[in-house]
């Protein structure tokens, strides 16, 4: 450890993600943070001004700087985030068990296989415990024609291909202010729809994010046609199903088994 380092102790909850707490020095605690926020698009987005260009890391003295001692909340696709940071100088006492801790599960979610009926050479193992699927149709800005797109990923991927359909000029701002709807029903791992018939800002989407091994490998519904002549109506189709109901305690990707691997990575490099 340097000695002109600082140490800093960070607890953070990022919803259907990781969740824990670690203390380092600075540097490290910098490379940790880096690595866990480069696996999800929005994440990076949300903490972008954190970023060192020049080291390339997520900074942990920016916290240190602007929210020491303060719990530092934003919003994400699956959820609010919430990270709280402690700096303090190397001879300091640090006392745990009066300070902020998001604390983990006491057990690691069982990766799955993910896959379709329609595609079964394609099959992803996902860590997270659960799948997701969803699709999205919408009246594209430029020729007016209906876009149909149908995912069955990992969670981790279904909120990056988020994060890149919300750059995507040709779709719909109306859209894309549903995307932390979607993610807010797979954090729940239930399935929600919504179809809405207003013209060209006509839309539907739907989501279902579920455990295989409780309720077996799904299939996609019809994506409807978006038909303009109807004008103005919503017809919203929300359904807890037995797996929301009986899934609640399934965990997320949990953040020491990210903090092991990162550390490990980091001696390594």
């Amino acid at each position: 450890m340097n000695e002109k380092e600082d140490c800093v102790y960070i607890t953070l909850d990022i919803p259907d993600f990781a969740i824990g707490y670690f203390h380092s020095c600075s540097y490290d605690i910098s490379n940790i943070i880096t690595k866990i926020f480069n696996q999800r698009f929005d994440i990076l987005e949300l903490f972008n001004e954190t970023k060192n260009n020049k080291t390339n890391l997520f900074d942990a003295n920016y916290f240190c700087k602007n929210f020491n001692n303060i719990v530092w909340k934003g919003i994400s696709l699956s959820g609010e985030v919430k990270l709280y940071t402690y700096c303090h100088n190397q001879n300091l006492f640090f006392n745990e068990t009066s300070i902020i801790k998001y604390i983990p599960p006491n057990s690691s979610a069982k990766p799955v296989l993910c896959y379709s009926i329609y595609n079964n050479e394609k099959i992803l193992e996902c860590s997270e415990g659960y799948c997701s699927m969803f699709q999205i149709s919408y009246i594209t800005k430029l020729g007016g024609y209906q876009q149909k797109i149908s995912k069955l990923t990992c969670p981790y991927q279904m909120y990056n291909y988020l994060e890149d359909l919300y750059n995507d000029l040709s779709m719909y701002t109306l859209l894309k202010n549903n995307f932390n709807n979607i993610g807010k029903h797979c954090s729940l791992r239930d399935q929600f729809a919504m179809l809405v018939i207003n013209k060209t800002l006509s839309y539907y989407y739907y989501i279902k994010c579920y455990n295989p091994l409780q309720s077996g490998n799904q299939t996609f519904p019809i994506i409807p046609v978006i038909n303009v002549s109807n004008n103005n109506s919503i017809n919203n189709c929300n359904k807890n199903t037995n797996l929301s109901n009986h899934n609640t305690n399934q965990c997320p990707l949990l953040l020491y088994l990210i903090i092991f691997k990162a550390i490990k990575d980091y001696i390594r490099n």
